[in-house]
Parts: C-alpha cells; structure tokens; sequence
C-alpha cells in the first residue's frame, strides 16, 4: 500500500457555505484553485501563531495603515514635525482637520465611527508621547503625557486636532488642567 507523505495528505474540512463562496471568488480572481488558496491562508496563519503574533492585531494593523495612507498621512520624522509646529503652528488648520477627519470617519462603512477615530488618533499620535482617550458614559476623558520639552510645542495643536474632531460628533472641551508634562481635557456630549 502507498501512503501519500504527511505534506501531501488531504483532509476534509468543513466551513460556512457563504465564506467558501467568497473564497472560492478570490481564488478564481488570483487565478489559482481553492485548494491551493486554503493551504496558502492556514500556511500563513500557523506561521503567524508559531511566531507568537496575534492574526487580529496584523489585520488591524493593516488596516490602520490603509485609512492612515487614504486620508493622505505620510511618515515624517518627528524633528521635522517640531520644528515646524515651532515655528508657525497654525492651529485653525489642524482645527480644520479635526473637523475633517470626524466627517471622514462618519462616512466610513464602521460601527462605530467614533471610536474608531479615537483609537486611530491614538495610533497616529502617539509619537508625542502618551495619548489616552477614554470614553466614560457621554464624556471622553482625553490625557496626553508629553516625555520631553521640546513636546510642549505639539499640545495645542493636539487638542486643536482633537476639538475639531470632536465637534463633528457633538461633543465639546469642558475641562482642561495642565501641568508641566502632562495635560487632561474632558469632552462632554453637547
């Protein structure tokens, strides 16, 4: 008797019809078998677990990226951003901004497009130092922990940024105390 070695085995799987027509549309636009494409994906997916990697993380990632990179947000070295925002903050822009980036993501397909605009802000932000945004019932309790002086320069135009967005989703700053390394604002539902 033959015995197909262990990579060549077949087993029967079973999975929701509805997936195995979405993937069986991909495999045909990839030009290749479906066979072929769900050893591709589980090769993948055990390589990302054998790699102590969190598949749900990669995927958010990757998406983060994507609308990071489709409402125009490049990399730039932070030195530049600093001199910059020294230099000539222009806080009605990055009001403008806010205001624009909190319609943009209302017009996302998300459940929820406000968090999701907050935890994106966190990501996109967090080269300043510690920004933690916290809903609590209808207020947003907004703490951003600046590391070094020369961070002083960017936390106007943060909270600018932050106000602006805010507004599209009706809420406004209430409170804000400052101290030399860390600041706290909290916005309430309008």
């Amino acid at each position: 008797m033959y015995y197909l070695p262990v990579s060549a085995e077949r087993k029967a799987l079973f999975a929701r019809r509805d997936l195995v027509d979405k993937l069986q549309i991909i495999s045909t636009s990839k030009r290749m078998s479906l066979y072929n494409l769900v050893n591709e994906i589980f090769e993948d997916y055990v390589k990302l677990v054998e790699s102590n990697t969190d598949f749900e993380e990669i995927i958010n990632e990757i998406l983060f990226y994507k609308r990071m990179n489709k409402i125009g947000f490049i990399l730039v070295p932070s030195s530049i951003w600093f001199k910059h925002l020294k230099e000539s903050p222009r806080l009605e822009e990055w009001r403008e901004l806010g205001e624009w980036l909190g319609k943009y993501y209302n017009t996302l397909n998300a459940e929820n497009p406000l968090e999701l605009l907050l935890r994106d802000l966190e990501k996109a932000l967090n080269w300043i130092g510690e920004l933690s945004i916290e809903r609590k019932g209808k207020r947003l309790e907004v703490a951003l922990s600046l590391p070094h002086s020369d961070y002083n320069s960017i936390v106007e135009p943060v909270l600018t940024l932050l106000r602006g967005a805010l507004s599209v989703f009706n809420y406004k700053e209430t409170t804000r105390i400052e101290t030399t390394s860390v600041v706290s604002a909290v916005y309430e539902e309008k």
